[in-house]
């Protein structure tokens, strides 16, 4: 068995798991989904990758509701537009601090929010019960391909003193 066969068996297990914990906890699940995504697509594996999505879906979740906020205030037409371009910006800019420099995990944070309606608390919740799915079925992948290459234990052949 393939690492990647290994980790698609974990992934799939999992997804089916989370879906049903989503549905019945009442979470949106394509919102944990994109937490796992980003898990994924950071580049990273296990705790590094897990922090880096983290940190940034939580400045994704921080930028759009600047922008839902200010565009609440600012007395123009397709305030939420202009505001979306801002943020975007400082999304891009943000990057240039190490810890901030996964730009899609920030995307990903900010529009998920945008999705749920600027709920924040739900998607803050989603996001990262989404990014706990992405590092355990990379954590279960890893496990379920050392136990496909175990090799049996063969029994020791006893010999029998004879009398």
């Amino acid at each position: 068995m393939t690492a990647l066969f290994a980790n698609a068996l974990s992934m799939g297990l999992l997804s089916w798991g989370w879906f049903k914990l989503s549905t019945s906890i009442g979470i949106m699940t394509w919102v944990g989904f994109m937490g796992c995504t980003g898990y994924y697509a950071s580049g990273n594996r296990f705790i590094k990758g897990w922090r880096k999505t983290v940190i940034t879906n939580m400045s994704g979740v921080f930028w759009a509701m600047v922008a839902i906020q200010v565009a609440k205030i600012l007395p123009i037409p397709g305030s939420i537009a202009i505001m979306t371009g801002v943020i975007s910006f400082f999304i891009v800019a943000q990057a240039k601090i190490s810890f901030l420099a996964f730009i899609p995990g920030t995307f990903i944070g900010c529009a998920s929010t945008f999705g749920m309606n600027g709920n924040w608390q739900a998607t803050i919740i989603g996001l990262l019960m989404g990014s706990v799915l992405g590092i355990a079925s990379d954590y279960g992948g890893v496990l379920i391909e050392k136990l496909a290459h175990k090799k049996p234990i063969k029994p020791k052949k006893t010999m029998s003193k004879a009398s």
